[in-house]
């Protein structure tokens, strides 16, 4: 299945719950390979010196000489080889029967007796030299299998640097991989957000049980003889800070255990450690089965065994012919059954077992099986996760509750303002003054 940096959900979570940053999918095998680019091994087909006819009943021999562990070499497929290599079933009958052997070397991380297991290593670049039958060469064989393991193992490991180290991936490293300070992801930061929070919400509900206390002693309502004086701007203070306190302590507590933003905080930081978590689970099960991609490949090579035994060496028959002078000859023909190509217990054709491009498709072809359980196991769950992590921060949920700020006017627009009032209730005061001492100076003058 194709694989593209979008859909490679595995590592942008890994990205987004830890910081690291791990190659995409599709840059892990590029290096892994072994002669003429065959993925994840090396490949050697050799002509034997004479056809060895096998007895399909002696499931020891079978045992001694096709599978894993065999031969001295990792795994080794026994054939027949008859007619025209592309031929098979009838068109491939005839007394040119040859015998081969298809020996590979798996490079990588496996014990070299059973199917390779999965667990987390430390990868990178290797070097060695075809042996044992393999053609000698001055360079030698180089494959890298670092970006792999960075991308397998490395994610899981920054998963649980997040959940269990103190200060999560702070200074975390894994196979040349850090993760810088910028990127740094610490689950504790919820907690300590969230008391900060908390201790704003406190602070407000203390001092505003102060401030109405002060509110109280200077008066609910302002003297009128302080208007546009020192202590008029005094009384304004309390009662914008008593007013403004209030709201803010009711609007951070709200009904909350600690604060509304606090509250809020820890509950996202738990969706967020819930899902790390259960990614974390995840992946453990995955890399102990599924991890190593050799697993797939050997899983291919025995169908393909299994494929050979059936159709390719259990379907070669022989007949002695008498020769001059009382001698015997042997000739070794294909029955109509027979088949000469690497096919897989699904029925896909891979090619010629005689062609290293055979091998190199059937290589290529235990990657991807190895991707199909990367994304069934991880980058499936990956994108659950991150949707659940989204859905969890969305504003309908983590809601911080608002803080309102009450209107007013500033103290020294409150001091103008009250200035103004006084100076126009001195001037209606002394016109009042004014017109009662005209009146009586009129009523005096009547009476005289």
């Amino acid at each position: 299945m194709p694989f593209s940096n979008a859909s490679d959900y595995w590592q942008k979570a890994i990205y987004f719950f830890t910081g690291y940053d791990a190659p995409h999918i599709d840059k892990l095998f590029s290096e892994w390979v072994g002669n003429d680019d065959i993925p994840l091994m090396k490949v050697e087909i050799t002509k034997q010196k004479h056809v060895t006819y096998v007895d399909v009943d002696d499931l020891q021999w079978r045992i001694d000489n096709a599978g894993r562990n065999v031969n001295n070499t990792d795994f080794v497929i026994p054939f027949y080889k008859t007619g025209n290599e592309e031929e098979s079933g009838e068109e491939a009958l005839g007394d040119t029967i040859t015998y081969y052997k298809a020996r590979f070397t798996l490079l990588g991380n496996h014990n070299g007796k059973d199917r390779p297991s999965g667990g987390v290593y430390e990868g990178g670049e290797h070097k060695a030299r075809y042996d044992n039958d393999f053609k000698k060469s001055d360079e030698g064989t180089t494959w890298d299998t670092g970006p792999h393991t960075q991308y397998s193992y490395g994610t899981g490991r920054a998963l649980e640097a997040v959940l269990d180290n103190e200060g999560g991936t702070r200074g975390f490293e894994w196979n040349g991989i850090d993760v810088p300070a910028e990127r740094v992801v610490d689950l504790a930061s919820f907690g300590r957000a969230a008391d900060a929070f908390d201790r704003v919400a406190q602070f407000y509900v203390d001092r505003q049980a102060e401030l109405a206390e002060w509110h109280k002693r200077v008066g609910m309502q302002e003297n009128k003889a302080w208007k546009g004086t020192a202590a008029g701007v005094f009384w304004d203070l309390i009662h914008k800070l008593n007013k403004r306190y209030e709201d803010y302590a009711e609007d951070l507590r709200n009904g909350a255990m600690f604060s509304v933003p606090g509250d809020a905080i820890r509950i996202a930081g738990d969706e967020f450690r819930k899902a790390a978590r259960k990614l974390q689970q995840e992946w453990a099960a995955w890399e102990a089965r599924d991890g190593n991609p050799l697993s797939f490949l050997s899983d291919l090579l025995s169908e393909i065994v299994d494929h050979v035994w059936d159709t390719n060496i259990s379907n070669i028959t022989y007949k002695v012919h008498t020769v001059a002078r009382g001698g015997t000859r042997t000739t070794y023909h294909a029955t109509e059954h027979f088949r000469q190509d690497a096919i897989d217990k699904k029925g896909h054709n891979y090619g010629p077992l005689s062609s290293l491009e055979t091998w190199k498709a059937v290589g290529e072809a235990a990657i991807e099986r190895w991707k199909d359980s990367v994304k069934e196991n991880l980058i499936d769950n990956a994108d659950i996760a991150l949707k659940t992590v989204h859905d969890a921060w969305s504003p309908s949920v983590f809601d911080v509750g608002t803080v309102k700020t009450s209107s007013g006017d500033s103290l020294s627009q409150d001091y103008e303002k009250d200035k103004a009032a006084k100076e126009k209730e001195e001037a209606e005061e002394k016109e009042e003054k004014y017109r009662k001492e005209q009146e009586e100076k009129e009523e005096k003058y009547r009476k005289e």
